[in-house]
């Protein structure tokens, strides 16, 4: 059974982050034609636009996208309710868009392609929201991949006949609509319509979109502090770190977005609990080793492409690189209280972490950015405790395996130790991916992996290693 969800979360994640990565490769080779026509002033509206997109998305669709996966898994079994909390989702981010519009035109005219921008991508959201829940993997990636590029061709076409800003605003609009008649085929599809599951939608969801509001928080009151303590040059060499953190956070994004609906699935098998600890397990096992190969990657970005005055910024990564860890795999211990469909503590303790964050910060400014590091290490830490307890307290202490959760935590410490000293003394990037390769056989060797598991794995490399060769 474990093999099983292994596979199906390696086939999930590689499609999701497949899917990021050629939507940032496209981004990032259509930049210089964008930035020889617009002006950095021009830039920054737009990113102004990207910014309240991301936000008003956030309110807008967020909440139907969770009610509708976890209800979807919930009632598997039972189609009819099925039915009902998917068109529970599909009408309730219909109406909220329309509602958003309508309060737009009356209101803000001014905002109003933003406004429309915001709704279309809310009904977009929703249904790549339904094909991952699906995994309909395969649609997942065209609908993602093709929204992306429809969307870059047609800002491509606009500045080049002279549109200019307006260009960006007007093909993301035509790049939506070209998938709303799937929106809208869905939506009949599933027309049913339940109250009381709706109300038990809202008092799940509702909690966690908060939490993802305040969630973004954490990576806003460091910078307030950076910027208030050491000036605006200190902020950019930050943002820098931040910008190589993202490497990290695109596969951790990919890790999470397989994570809630495996372990929804997982809670309906025979043994669930003994499952979930052990698929858990590997997501953080995964996420220990996207940190790894991120730090190693970014080292390796600086040493080649940045000026010599840019070097310094190296000896930051590995503590850096821990502080993300300890965030997203504090994510990964909130999963018991998304099981147990007990959310309405969900914002406390991100509060609770976002308290700490600015308290920290507060007193350890005055070290620079050593400090705000630091800060958020002890942070994101707390962030991570408060998930587990939380989790364990609400559904069940089985599903996180204690021994083998320590075994990882002070191996990614130790590699990020030696990491530290590697830099500290500028050995050679060949040496830095040596050691990188090495993680696999730390892991090994250190009962990561039980020893069925083991087995089973040997098993899977003979096998393809016969069939390579035969």
């Amino acid at each position: 059974m474990l093999q099983q969800y292994l596979k199906r979360g390696a086939l999930n994640i590689i499609c999701y982050g497949a899917s990021s990565i050629i939507a940032r490769l496209l981004s990032f080779f259509c930049l210089p034609y964008f930035l020889s026509k617009l002006t950095p002033a021009e830039f920054g509206v737009w990113e102004m636009h990207q910014t309240v997109l991301s936000v008003g998305t956030l309110l807008v669709a967020s909440c139907a996208s969770t009610a509708m996966t976890r209800f979807c898994v919930l009632y598997q079994h039972d189609k009819m309710k099925q039915k009902q909390a998917v068109g529970n989702a599909f009408i309730a981010v219909l109406v909220t868009a329309l509602f958003f519009f309508m309060i737009s035109y009356l209101v803000l005219d001014h905002v109003h392609i933003t406004v429309l921008n915001i709704c279309l991508f809310a009904l977009f959201a929703v249904l790549i929201a339904y094909l991952r829940v699906r995994e309909y993997l395969l649609l997942y990636f065209i609908f993602f991949c093709g929204q992306n590029s429809i969307a870059a061709i047609c800002m491509i076409v606009g500045l080049y006949n002279g549109f200019g800003l307006d260009a960006f605003f007007y093909a993301q609009c035509a790049s939506y609509i070209l998938f709303l008649p799937f929106f809208i085929i869905l939506l009949f599809r599933y027309k049913q319509f339940s109250w009381v599951i709706f109300k038990e939608q809202v008092m799940y969801s509702i909690p966690l979109v908060i939490n993802a509001l305040l969630y973004m928080l954490f990576f806003t009151v460091d910078r307030f502090f950076v910027q208030h303590t050491m000036g605006y040059e200190a902020l950019g060499l930050y943002g820098l770190l931040w910008r190589f953190g993202t490497i990290f956070q695109f596969f951790a994004v990919a890790v999470t977005d397989a994570r809630i609906i495996l372990l929804c699935h997982a809670q309906k098998e025979q043994e669930s609990d003994i499952l979930v600890q052990k698929l858990i397990t590997y997501f953080c096992l995964l996420l220990a080793t996207g940190v790894v190969g991120s730090l190693v990657l970014s080292c390796c970005a600086i040493r080649c492409f940045f000026p010599a005055s840019y070097q310094g910024l190296v000896l930051y990564l590995p503590l850096f690189f821990i502080a993300l860890a300890f965030l997203e795999i504090g994510r990964v211990m909130g999963s018991g209280f998304i099981l147990a469909m007990h959310t309405r503590y969900a914002p406390l303790l991100v509060m609770s972490a976002l308290l700490t964050q600015l308290i920290a910060c507060y007193s350890a400014a005055h070290y620079g950015l050593w400090g705000i590091i630091s800060a958020n290490t002890f942070a994101f830490l707390i962030f991570g405790l408060a998930h587990y307890w939380y989790s364990k307290k609400v559904y069940s202490l089985v599903i996180f395996d204690h021994t083998r959760l320590t075994k990882i935590f002070v191996c990614l410490i130790s590699y990020s130790s030696v990491y530290h000293l590697l830099f500290l003394y500028n050995i050679s990037a060949p040496v830095l991916v040596l050691f990188a390769c090495s993680w696999p056989i730390c892991v090994w060797l250190s009962g990561v992996i039980a020893d069925d598991e083991k087995e089973w794995c040997s098993a899977q490399i003979t096998r393809k290693m016969n069939s390579y060769l035969n």
